[in-house]
């Protein structure tokens, strides 16, 4: 089976590690692997015989030879991996506006709860997952599906710094918590329901309902030096957060 991996820097701990598990004989699985980075240089082209697409927001690295052209009739399945599709964002958005039952002061602006769930779907229909999802069917039926980026680290709950301080007051708030986690489910039930498919992140790596257990986290707040992912980087995982995401791709490709 050939299949085609567009992300960002998501997916960056999970492709290494699915490259390496490809090349045993225990999966007959090949990968290409489409990762967007700041200092791209050219953009991603989705084509299918004479049509093509142009990626604006996927920057591909081709002068260390990543391609740039995705050519759906090459692939069998393709995975779109991170790309503002997150619980993180979800909680980013509700600090700008949040619906009037919320008990938790956390945004500027309140929305009356009928409102809410159109701010939330606008949120999630404008991410880049959604508009790579939306060209690559236009170009293919086959199987598409997204790989949501990481739920956050747990530390960050218990961080002081200013960006964090919404995460510590959800983890005391169960209702407000709750309430999140089934707007940001109700997102990834609209995907399914429009056609495409969901790999969510594995339970194993998932603490107290929708955090990312630390030891996958890549930042550590208690970090010996101030590089940016030590000090408070609660959004990006580690290569052992990506082999066990790896693994469940495989082995639901194989099952």
């Amino acid at each position: 089976m050939k299949i085609a991996l567009i992300g960002n820097s998501h997916l960056g701990p999970i492709a290494p590690e699915l490259a390496g598990l490809t090349r045993t004989d225990a999966y007959d699985v090949n990968a290409t692997y489409f990762i967007s980075r700041t200092y791209g240089q050219q953009q991603l082209k989705i084509v299918s015989g004479t049509h093509a697409d142009i990626v604006e927001d996927v920057q591909l690295d081709v002068d260390n030879g990543v391609p740039d052209v995705l050519d759906t009739r090459v692939y069998d399945r393709f995975y779109v991996c991170g790309f503002q599709f997150s619980l993180i964002h979800l909680i980013e958005a509700v600090q700008l506006y949040q619906p009037e039952s919320m008990s938790l002061d956390l945004a500027p602006q309140l929305l009356a709860d009928s409102d809410f769930d159109d701010y939330v779907d606008h949120t999630f229909t404008t991410t880049t997952a959604r508009s790579i999802l939306d060209r690559l069917r236009a170009h293919t039926t086959a199987d598409i599906v997204l790989v949501p980026a990481p739920h956050p680290a747990r530390w960050v709950a218990s961080d002081t710094r200013e960006r964090s301080l919404a995460y510590g007051l959800l983890s005391e708030n169960e209702s407000a918590r709750e309430f999140l986690l089934s707007q940001y489910q109700r997102q990834t039930k609209r995907i399914s329901e429009s056609g495409f498919l969901v790999a969510e992140q594995p339970i194993d790596t998932i603490t107290d309902c929708w955090f990312t257990r630390d030891e996958y986290s890549l930042g550590d707040p208690n970090g010996s030096t101030r590089a940016f992912y030590e000090r408070g980087d609660f959004y990006h995982m580690n290569r052992s957060y990506g082999n066990v995401y790896a693994r469940q791709i495989l082995n639901e490709l194989t099952s």
